[in-house]
């Protein structure tokens, strides 16, 4: 998960899809995500974020 803004995927859905398997077993296993860390925040389009810089 510390690494997860560093991982490449075949496309941004298989990210996603990827994304919430590892927040789902976090769970299952009661492993506290920060809110703060990318795997807990999902994905964000390029519009939202180049309108926050």
């Amino acid at each position: 998960m510390a690494r997860w803004n560093q991982t490449d995927f075949e496309s941004a859905a298989a990210k996603e899809k990827a994304r919430k398997k590892i927040v789902a077993a976090a769970k299952k296993h009661d492993i506290e995500i920060d809110p703060d860390d990318n795997v807990a925040k999902g994905a964000r389009s390029k519009t939202t974020s180049a309108r926050k810089a």
